[in-house]
């Protein structure tokens, strides 16, 4: 897990690691391991920094963001910060409304389930219905102080676990047939066609 109380890096101690990265007894499998172990404290850091503002709710926060980002994945194709966007964030005017059962089939969450946490962000006031059976989140809900820290919170989190996996990507690479996604094939998992609900998978990055 990523210590906060940690200061700049040790030259000393990433020295010793670029040495190490060397040593010819550290296999494939070893910086496959390690670095898997990496990203299961990234995923744990990284949720419980977001579920702060859901009081925990994991579930909550998963269908909030899911939301937020499917109604603009249709900007972020190119995933790079995008003009439209004021501070990182679309304004409603891009934004499109998503269906719970879109959200639903993405999550693999059941139905009932998803439409009860989605009437509870409603009643936050963190999530506007559209119609009988459209949601929005909104650039006003996403532009308040508490999204803000949130934002530079997960910036620091990702500068830590970079500076951790950097020396391991800079020495052995990636191999882009193994992380490649699914928008990046022009496919999608099964039952996530795009329609009116919302745009799915959603692979974005340009803006929020």
């Amino acid at each position: 897990m990523v210590d906060f109380s940690v200061g700049a890096p040790d030259r000393d101690a990433n020295a010793a690691l670029d040495a190490r990265l060397l040593d010819a007894s550290i296999g494939d499998n070893d910086i496959e391991g390690f670095l898997f172990g990496q990203n299961v404290d990234f995923l744990l850091d990284s949720l419980a920094i977001f579920s702060k503002l859901f009081d925990g709710d994991i579930t909550s926060m998963l269908i909030f963001f899911t939301m937020a980002r499917c109604s603009v994945n249709h900007l972020n194709r190119e995933k790079v910060p995008r003009a439209e966007a004021t501070e990182g964030v679309f304004s409603d005017t891009f934004r499109r409304p998503v269906a719970i059962l879109s959200i639903s089939d993405y999550l693999n969450l059941p139905y009932e389930t998803t439409r009860r946490h989605v009437m509870k962000l409603v009643e936050r006031g963190l999530c506007r219905r559209q119609g009988s059976r459209k949601f929005l989140i909104t650039a006003e809900t996403l532009s308040r102080p508490e999204f803000r820290a949130l934002a530079r919170q997960t910036v620091d989190l990702s500068k830590t676990y970079l500076q951790v996996i950097g020396p391991f990507i800079d020495t052995y690479g990636v191999d882009p047939a193994r992380v490649a996604l699914p928008s990046q094939h022009n496919e999608r998992p099964p039952r996530l066609q795009p329609t009116a609900d919302g745009i799915l998978p959603i692979v974005t990055l340009g803006g929020t």
